[in-house]
């Protein structure tokens, strides 16, 4: 598989392959993962959930277009929020393979009130953090998380936590479909997609329906109230 993540910025990098490999890793076999530096239809500095989130996005489907089995975005904000006073660090990913796209974000911290004074005036937090450290480029180190909780978080481990959760419906049978792997044996894992779950699941097993599959083969299933209609995708 291969993984192609929006940004030319070497924490995203590391962020995703530190999701996406090792033991604990989500899928099969082990992707190959690269960055592309791609446009993010937001302004430098985004403002608010929605730009945030929609950067993210338009990462992910710039980089998938580029051919990856899968494209993933990440941009970081700022926002205000109507639970708590102050301006927050907030940062998204986004998860897209051209036809379902995860989302979630990743920890939310508060910014200092010098901060967020500049912020407002509008100035961008890279520079703002690299003028108030005497640094250049924290953005590519320990980033506006690390330098403010003190190193407990930095950059990388808190934009992995987001990717972590975009990539949900991607690994996880709780959102409804299967891939079927094997070699001499067929055996069934759960995978995501947008099919019906409205209602129990009935008819044959997705085994039955797939006989003779491979390692290699991936079919996501849409499933409805009394049938298993079975989509052919690409293979990863």
């Amino acid at each position: 598989m291969r993984i192609g993540v929006g940004s030319g910025n070497p924490v995203k990098r590391h962020a995703v392959e530190s999701v996406v490999t090792g033991e604990t890793a989500p899928f099969d076999s082990e992707p190959q993962v690269e960055s592309v530096s791609v446009e993010s239809g937001v302004d430098e500095q985004p403002w608010g959930v929605t730009e945030t989130v929609s950067g993210a996005e338009t990462r992910a489907v710039n980089v998938f277009t580029e051919g990856y089995d899968l494209g993933i975005g990440i941009e970081g904000g700022v926002a205000e929020s109507d639970a708590a006073d102050g301006l927050f660090l907030i940062m998204w990913a986004a998860v897209v393979d051209g036809e379902v796209t995860g989302r979630a974000a990743g920890p939310q911290i508060r910014l200092p009130a010098r901060v967020a004074t500049r912020l407002r005036d509008g100035a961008e937090l890279g520079p703002v953090m690299d003028d108030l450290l005497d640094e250049s480029d924290v953005a590519r180190g320990r980033g506006a998380a690390g330098e403010l909780t003190g190193g407990q978080i930095d950059r990388e481990t808190a934009l992995a936590t987001a990717v972590a959760g975009a990539l949900a419906p991607f690994v996880s049978g709780l959102y409804g479909n299967w891939v079927v792997s094997g070699g001499s044996e067929m055996t069934c894992q759960p995978r995501p997609t947008r099919g019906d779950l409205s209602g129990p699941i009935q008819g044959r097993s997705p085994l039955d329906l797939e006989p003779g599959g491979t390692a290699s083969a991936v079919t996501r299933f849409e499933y409805s109230l009394d049938t298993i209609q079975p989509r052919q995708l690409r293979p990863f």
